[in-house]
């Protein structure tokens, strides 16, 4: 394949979560050691107003514990075991706080944050400030009314939204909320559809590439990011393509 001219950005979704017990601290970690550019994490509000890194509503399928995250107290979650039901080896690993994965990540990696519910603008912005990390992540989520607000509270923070429609219409849509990535699912990839957004001044993200087969039809439509829950493999995958 001819060598490219640009980056493909490699984004560890969930840290590197085929290794590790996803969105918890060594799974971020080890994203960072096998050498993803980015690292993505889903936020939500405990009940008593703390941002913490779950995908899901609820902490049932990651932790040991039970309930919705926004009935949940901090110290509640805290208590939890986020890593027993992957291996033994990660067994009392922690549910992290938003804070705790800026001072992780500050000069080490850029994040993807997801934001999974409304209302988490104002302090994802006022967190990202206080760290100086505005021009190292990325902010995304399907809910795109709070990209567009993160925009108006910080126009220097780029947004991706969630495209699941891949279609012309729907692109003439997305553009009213300014984004500067969309994201689409690995089997709507399209080549002429992608050069087309990039006229646009939008960048793609493919997800989830997992495979070499999946990395190069990722290369191949022209994609900016890819997003993986392998990010050794797909990093190695993508030096051997554009080497070949």
């Amino acid at each position: 394949m001819k060598k490219l001219s640009r980056k493909i950005f490699v984004v560890a979704h969930r840290g590197d979560s085929y290794h590790a017990p996803e969105n918890t601290i060594p799974a971020f970690e080890l994203a960072i050691k096998n050498g993803a550019d980015f690292v993505e994490i889903d936020i939500r509000k405990t009940k008593d107003g703390h941002i913490v890194i779950m995908h899901d509503p609820t902490v049932d399928r990651t932790t040991n514990g039970t309930g919705k995250v926004s009935e949940l107290t901090l110290d509640y979650i805290k208590s939890l075991d986020a890593g027993f039901w992957y291996s033994k080896k990660f067994e009392n690993v922690k549910v992290p706080t938003f804070r705790e994965v800026l001072e992780m990540a500050k000069d080490k990696v850029g994040l993807f944050i997801e934001l999974k519910q409304e209302g988490l603008e104002e302090d994802v912005v006022k967190l990202l400030k206080e760290y100086d990390m505005i021009n190292d992540v990325v902010v995304l989520s399907s809910l795109w009314g709070s990209l567009r607000k993160i925009k108006f509270l910080e126009p220097h923070i780029p947004t991706m939204c969630d495209f699941p429609k891949v279609s012309y219409e729907e692109l003439y849509r997305v553009q009213e909320y300014y984004p500067n990535i969309i994201s689409i699912h690995k089997n709507r990839l399209d080549k002429s559809f992608i050069r087309y957004v990039h006229k646009k001044g939008i960048m793609v993200n493919s997800w989830p590439i997992n495979t070499y087969q999946e990395t190069l039809k990722s290369i191949e439509s022209e994609v900016d990011f890819i997003t993986t829950d392998n990010p050794s493999d797909i990093v190695r995958f993508i030096e051997e393509i554009l080497n070949k």
